[in-house]
């Protein structure tokens, strides 16, 4: 598995560096091949070395991998917002090859409901026959549906599974992304499966 780092330092303008973040996070989660984020925050730094406001490390499975999505219109839009902010103000480490501790991952599953179905191996889903590709955010998103059907995940379960507690609360990711959910798992006249509850979240059920 392969590990690209972005180490921000700390900003003199936060709001500033907030907005351009915030644009920059949400084109990554659209970014094609990520297995995962995640956001280290840094209270401290070795004597002598610089302090990092925030660390973001995303996870690919293959540096091929990792080289598709950098070059991907959206990385290469994700690269533009970056170079939004300061000189100076963050550095990139790439391929750092990382293994999971243990060396081994979880066994692949099926799960199932109804007639959709989501392989974790593979990270497809498929309505009936039809397979249905992913990105990686629509896989996580899906993921914790498959594993909570009949549940209401509310906006904030939802936010801090996939986005975590970094992510701006007030955003409209979710519906976001649940609206690309649902344009690829419940075409023509395939019923509803995620249903909005007004008030209150998501659930994945029967129509």
């Amino acid at each position: 598995m392969i590990k690209f780092i972005i180490l921000f330092q700390q900003p003199t303008d936060a709001d500033s560096f907030e907005q351009v973040y915030q644009d920059f996070l949400a084109l990554i989660e659209r970014m094609p091949h990520i297995i995962r984020r995640q956001v280290v925050h840094i209270t401290g730094s070795p004597q002598g070395s610089p302090s990092f406001y925030r660390i973001l490390e995303i996870y690919f499975e293959s540096p091929q991998q990792q080289q598709a999505a950098l070059m991907s219109k959206i990385g290469q839009e994700a690269g533009q917002e970056l170079g939004r902010l300061p000189r100076g103000t963050f550095q990139l480490l790439y391929a750092d090859v990382y293994e999971e501790a243990g060396g081994s991952t979880p066994a692949p599953e099926i799960l199932r409901f109804g007639d959709l179905s989501l392989d974790t191996g593979t990270h497809r889903a498929y309505r009936n026959e039809r397979a249905i590709d992913l990105t990686a955010k629509e896989y996580e998103l899906l993921l914790l549906f498959m594993r909570s059907p009949r549940q209401v995940l509310t906006r904030d379960v939802i936010l801090e599974h996939i986005w975590g507690s970094d992510f701006d609360s007030e955003s409209n990711i979710i519906e976001v992304y649940v609206s690309y959910l649902r344009q690829k798992i419940e075409m023509d006249a395939e019923s509803r499966l995620i249903h909005t509850i007004r008030g209150s979240g998501y659930v994945l059920r029967e129509a």
